[in-house]
């Protein structure tokens, strides 16, 4: 049994078979680029398991490929069978059926392909013919991609220097090491750079916001004293005449690139906390899995979207973690930095507040 947190992070593994404490055991698993388990240990660091995958998520067998040649799958070496369901790139795979869970619809990885097609309307491209198959698995690319949620991310007007800001940052908070915008303004992750560092919940919320076709997430630049740092707005359906959805629902993310340059008398674990990438989560964590608001927060509360996403982020990368969501006047001691008015946000790092400053008149709207 696996259990899952809000994000779609796995946080938890059950075995349905009953043991006494001395017969339980605990196994660890190590994930490949792709997210596929590829070898089991133990606690003491013992491999008790491997598997192999060919590149459509069917698992290699241990007899030899060419009859009377060495076999190089053994048990010995620990290719043997386990209790573990997750297989190809995480998903659950049924041992009768041998059929893989992934969330929408079940995909047989010795075909391939999905078992349910995709909405014409919606995963169809006339520019793209690879897109025409709708039981194709990740467009026939799977060294490449993976398919774990699915929504997309674009670039709407962001200069190059904006585009290299976002990315380095969510490379830093990520640990993915190839990320770009490919040439339709699309954000793509490159899984099989690989990642280090980072943070897996940041991985899964970026790749659920950069895969499908769900929902598309527009970023636009902007320099409004409309906007605090960044929004969302609620989002636009297209209908045809019949009053069926066509496409995705497209979200506008506004980002005043600007605001946070503006930040004076602030401490730096502060500002890390606040970076632009994590600020950017913030407004798609909004819309992502469901609607989910800030409300209803409090001074020692930041709200649903900080709490559930972005400060169990912060956690993972040792970042100083938000206590309340609305900005507030800064205190007296820092008026002086602040002649025509300033806002502070407080975060605490190990028991330390640590605190973010802006100008009142520089930054405009309500704080995100």
């Amino acid at each position: 049994m696996f259990v899952y947190d809000a994000g779609g992070k796995l946080v938890a593994k059950y075995s349905t078979i009953v043991a006494n404490s001395t017969d339980a055991k605990v196994a660890y698993l190590t994930n490949d680029h792709l997210g596929s388990p590829r070898i089991n240990t133990d606690a003491n660091g013992n491999v008790t398991a491997r598997h192999d995958y060919h590149p459509f998520g069917e698992e290699i067998g241990t007899l030899a490929a060419v009859p009377g040649s060495p076999q190089l799958r053994t048990a010995t070496l620990g290719y043997q069978s386990d209790s573990v369901r997750q297989k190809f790139t995480g998903y659950e795979r049924d041992s009768e059926s041998e059929l893989d869970y992934a969330n929408a619809r079940y995909y047989r990885s010795g075909h391939g392909r999905f078992m349910v097609s995709d909405d014409f309307l919606n995963d169809t491209h006339v520019s793209d013919p690879k897109s025409w198959n709708l039981y194709v698995y990740v467009h026939n690319n799977p060294l490449n991609k993976i398919d774990p949620f699915g929504e997309e991310i674009y670039s709407a007007n962001l200069s190059d220097e904006e585009k290299k800001r976002l990315i380095e940052d969510w490379k830093k908070k990520t640990g993915y090491k190839n990320i770009y915008f490919d040439k339709n303004n699309k954000l793509v992750i490159d899984a099989t750079a690989g990642f280090e560092g980072g943070s897996e919940l940041a991985r899964r919320l970026l790749s659920a916001a950069a895969d499908s076709t769900e929902k598309r997430f527009n970023l636009i630049s902007v320099d409004s004293k409309d906007v605090a740092f960044a929004r969302v707005d609620a989002g636009t359906i297209t209908e045809d005449a019949k009053g069926n959805k066509i496409g995705p629902i497209v979200f506008e993310v506004d980002i005043d690139f600007k605001d946070f340059s503006q930040f004076r008398a602030s401490d730096k674990d502060a500002i890390e906390a606040f970076s632009i990438g994590l600020v950017v989560f913030h407004e798609i964590a909004h819309k992502l899995y469901k609607e989910t608001p800030d409300t209803p927060n409090s001074d020692t509360d930041p709200g649903p979207v900080e709490r559930t996403y972005i400060n169990p982020i912060r956690h993972e990368l040792g970042l100083a973690e938000r206590v309340y969501y609305s900005a507030k006047p800064v205190s007296a001691a820092y008026k002086s930095f602040f002649p025509n008015g300033g806002q502070q946000l407080l975060f605490r790092l190990n028991g330390k507040d640590k605190i973010l400053r802006w100008q009142s008149d520089k930054v405009g709207g309500k704080t995100k």
